[in-house]
């Protein structure tokens, strides 16, 4: 039987990985440090399973391999950020290998295998995502690896359901490759009588049922995490309209990463003759069901409302890969017809999205939590105890994961528009001296509210942006703070 890891594709995934390693470490280096609070959201969940293990770690939406993952790594080493920031590169490295892999099952030649992983770890989104901490580029990577297992059998198709079997228990749009990886496969495996093919198509499907089964015992709904999406996102005011909504997916598969889809759809266009007589074109068509399936779960899941409330674009990450993986299949079929103006004209599409099309669609902007981040950290150094944390939005994800221990943290208004305002705490004096009876007496507040707190607190630390306080020991004395 052959083997579905070969030392030749091992050591290409590798070379693949090398330049993922460094186009993360370059994004970094350019002050990129997350997606968005969330990414933040995740790691303190992520200390909290450290902390204390359980299969659902959130008790949300989220699934839970991600937190498994971080939080292993955080109960090994430490849940500073510098574990976080090495287990991400560490994840976008393997997501770059794994297109590798993928390429050689679907049978491109070697150069055009490690063409199609250095590609996967260039384009703008995918370098983003692959330096930040959140599961978007292993799960993609593993979606690919799954769709592209359909092209083998035996070992490499069980792999493949395994790959996708991660993808699932990582993100809600790997389910719809899943269930079309399934579907051929168990229709495959009654044709052949097959048991090797229909376990393959268990084991794929495996975790979403699971998955569903853990609403219906734990949250008393099946689709709990569907209706949760959909009422945050109600809270969060009027959708948009119905035309908006259908065409949002399909324009920010072009315009968000407009060379490597405009230019994929042009050498597939010119390629098309020599496809035609290419025996692994069905194979490749088959696989590409599974992105196919993922493409149509997200434009159904924004026209009803359980889309992502932002940056919904890198849910295309996926399909973007597996257009890295085709460029250089249709590029390879045009080189072995020795018909380079085709390659030029591609070279061309690509070139004018560039200049015309991304411009004209800004992606929306990162995170930037550097003073939450850098006062965390300060308390950390400091061995506070008990922090409560005070900040005017969703910061305080980032001010805790940077001082780690998330149980020793209170945040004071968590900015939730599903429940009413929180009361104001740094108004209120009794408040703020049951804070100091409960041993929470360090606060990091907005640099602004520093000196309304002046009477009852001592400043410990600041910066541009926050203060870490100490409430005096007495503040029943103080006088009241307003």
């Amino acid at each position: 039987m052959r083997r579905p890891f070969d030392p030749s594709a091992i050591l290409d995934a590798s070379a693949a990985a090398a330049v993922k390693i460094g186009v993360s470490l370059a994004v970094l280096a350019g002050g990129f440090r997350a997606i968005s609070d969330d990414d933040y959201a995740r790691l303190v969940i992520a200390q909290q399973f450290a902390d204390s293990p359980a299969l659902d770690p959130s008790g949300t939406s989220w699934l839970p391999l991600p937190f498994w993952i971080y939080g292993g790594g955080f109960a090994v080493f430490g849940d500073g950020l510098g574990v976080a920031r090495a287990i991400a590169l560490g994840l976008g490295a393997l997501a770059a290998a794994l297109v590798v892999l993928a390429a050689r099952w679907l049978g491109l030649s070697r150069g055009a295998a490690i063409a199609a992983g250095v590609l996967s770890a260039l384009f703008p989104y995918s370098a983003y995502l692959g330096a930040a901490s959140v599961p978007e580029a292993a799960a993609s990577a593993l979606v690919v690896l799954g769709a592209a297992s359909l092209a083998r059998s035996g070992l490499e198709r069980l792999c493949g359901a395994l790959a996708l079997g991660a993808a699932c228990a990582s993100r809600y749009e790997p389910w719809a490759a899943a269930a079309a990886f399934g579907a051929i496969t168990a229709v495959e495996a009654v044709r052949r009588r097959d048991r090797l093919l229909a376990a393959s198509a268990f084991v794929a499907l495996a975790f979403p049922f699971a998955w569903v089964l853990h609403g219906v015992f734990r949250h008393d709904d099946a689709l709990f995490f569907v209706s949760r999406v959909a009422k945050y996102r109600a809270a969060l005011g009027p959708d948009d309209a119905f035309l908006v909504r259908v065409s949002r997916t399909p324009l920010a598969l072009f315009a968000s990463e407009p060379e490597l889809a405009f230019g994929t759809l042009a050498l597939g266009a010119f390629a098309a003759p020599a496809l035609k007589r290419d025996p692994r074109a069905k194979l490749v068509l088959r696989a590409s069901l599974c992105l196919l399936a993922l493409f149509a779960m997200l434009v159904l899941g924004d026209v009803l409302g359980g889309a992502p409330t932002h940056h919904g674009e890198r849910a295309l990450l996926a399909v973007w890969f597996w257009c890295a993986v085709l460029a250089p299949w249709f590029g390879e079929r045009l080189l072995e017809g020795r018909t380079f103006a085709p390659l030029g004209a591609a070279a061309l599409i690509a070139l004018a999205a560039l200049v015309l099309v991304r411009p004209r669609f800004p992606r929306d902007g990162f995170a930037e939590r550097e003073a939450e981040l850098d006062i965390g950290s300060r308390a950390r150094g400091r061995a506070v105890e008990r922090l409560a944390i005070d900040t005017p939005d969703f910061g305080y994800f980032a001010v805790q994961a940077s001082f780690g221990g998330p149980a020793r943290t209170r945040v004071l208004d968590d900015h939730d528009p599903r429940k009413p305002r929180a009361h104001d705490v740094l108004a209120d004096p009794a408040a703020l001296r049951r804070l100091a009876t409960d041993g929470t007496r360090w606060l990091v507040v907005p640099g602004a509210r520093v000196s309304s707190l002046a009477p009852i607190a001592t400043v410990l630390d600041r910066n541009q942006r926050f203060a870490l306080l100490e409430l005096k020991t007495n503040t029943s004395d103080a006088r009241d703070p307003d």
